[in-house]
């Protein structure tokens, strides 16, 4: 149910339009009766002036509930007595859910497509295509190209059964399969992962698995960019051509040199459409951050590009340097209990134990060390990191440089009408201490010297 069906319906328009109308009664009419206890979603409150932006806010937290089928305001009017009433519909709950027809497979498997439709919930009919196109669908990835699927809702106090009517019809015959021209010096090799020969029941949801297999394999053996699909050619009666289709690409050989690399770290950069460039320095970055995850602090790592026939060959090649230890951290820094530095980075960045310093935890201690002073209004941070070599360890110092703090000399709002909510809203945070007010027309200003 979209929002713009639910605007306000006033039907007393002619007989308040103009006037300030004080509420006298506040009601709310649900599938015909009063009922007590949804005040809470309506800002309005009797004995105050009739408000429409406030009425409308009642009816979109109504809304939100997704409880109601639909929303109304009503108003009447008698000398200076006004009543005002929310007259709403209830959605109906879900009793039952139904699949009949001829299903052409499990029901198990269609009911596993409409997962979220569940007994017990609100009905929506606004969602019910959506779920006979996710049958649709389903259906087809089994084969059933030319199903039909419709919905019937039965309501009866306040439940809903749903039946949805399949007509599968009939499933396609596979009368040829091709290749594209990029991969017919590989059909051989493709063929060996098809599990669907000429002749047989085309399944789209099996053709789409076995070509995944397929792609695994060649980018084990050095395919990274290997790409495949299908297509169909729908024919006479029920038979389809099954076109393979895609790319190979080049076959990219990985080297390492000087330290043992895991596979995964590098290869996926290689996958798909990319820069080589870019693959070739972020390779780079990831191969000194793993290293410096273990100590190698001072890891340094060269490559290159090899172009041989139809093989890319890409070297990266590592000076690993020497393994150290932390032995401590120290902190040279200005406005700040040390204390309190330390919790904020310890919760900052978790890192799992390890004997060795841990690279990484130093570069995000740097990161963590300005987000602090920031959170405390400092805008000009300067970190210096030095790393001293000592005997197998090293000692890790960040001096820290804070420069003035930022102050707020105004906070401008424009556009609204009343501020008081925004306000206090703006205290309970503690992001003001306090504030000034000045009203220019529509438009106010909050002067303060609060830290940002």
């Amino acid at each position: 149910m979209k929002l713009k069906n639910l605007l306000i319906i006033f039907i007393f328009l002619g007989c308040i339009a103009g006037e300030e109308a004080k509420i006298h009664q506040l009601k709310f009419i649900l599938n015909g009766k009063e009922v007590k206890g949804l005040e809470l979603f309506v800002p309005l409150k009797e004995g105050e002036y009739l408000d429409y932006r406030k009425l409308r806010e009642g009816m979109e937290n109504l809304y939100k509930t997704d409880e109601y089928s639909s929303i109304e305001v009503q108003a009447k009017k008698e000398g200076e007595i006004l009543e005002i009433f929310y007259v709403l519909q209830k959605r109906s709950v879900i009793d039952k859910i139904k699949i009949i027809g001829e299903v052409g497979i499990s029901k198990k498997k269609l009911m596993n497509a409409i997962s979220s439709l569940k007994t017990g919930s609100y009905l929506n009919k606004m969602n019910l295509n959506n779920y006979c196109e996710a049958i649709r669908n389903k259906l087809e990835e089994n084969g059933y190209f030319e199903a039909e699927v419709s919905s019937e809702i039965k309501e009866n106090n306040g439940k809903a059964d749903i039946t949805f009517i399949i007509k599968s019809g009939n499933k396609k015959r596979i009368k040829e399969i091709k290749f594209s021209e990029t991969l017919r010096k590989r059909q051989n090799e493709i063929k060996k992962f098809l599990t669907c020969k000429e002749g047989d029941f085309l399944i789209p949801f099996k053709v789409q698995r076995d070509m995944e297999r397929a792609i695994s394999y060649f980018k084990k053996n050095g395919y990274l960019r290997a790409n495949l699909d299908f297509s169909l050619e729908k024919l006479e009666k029920e038979w389809v051509n099954l076109e393979i289709k895609g790319n190979l690409g080049e076959r990219i050989n990985i080297e390492i040199k000087g330290y043992r690399v895991p596979d995964n770290l590098i290869s996926p950069l290689w996958e798909g459409d990319i820069l080589e460039e870019w693959a070739l320095e972020e390779g780079e970055f990831k191969i000194k951050n793993f290293l410096k995850r273990k100590g190698f602090l001072f890891a340094e790592v060269k490559s290159e590009i090899k172009k041989e026939g139809d093989e890319l060959k890409v070297i990266y090649e590592v000076e690993k340097g020497s393994r150290y230890r932390l032995n401590k951290i120290l902190f040279d820094a200005e406005n700040v209990d040390l204390r309190e530095l330390k919790s904020f980075l310890e919760n900052y960045y978790e890192s799992t134990f390890s004997f060795w310093a841990n690279g990484e935890l130093l570069d995000a201690y740097e990161r963590g060390i300005k987000i602090f002073y920031r959170n405390k209004g400092f805008s000009d941070i300067k970190v210096i990191k030095n790393i001293n070599k000592r005997n197998g360890s090293v000692d890790m110092e960040f001096r820290i440089k804070t420069g003035g703090k930022l102050t707020i000399k105004s906070l401008r709002f424009e556009g609204i009408d009343s501020n008081e909510s925004l306000i206090r809203s703006i205290r309970r945070q503690k992001l003001f201490r306090d504030y000034n007010r000045e009203c220019k027309g529509e438009n106010k200003d909050f002067l303060n010297e609060q830290w940002l």
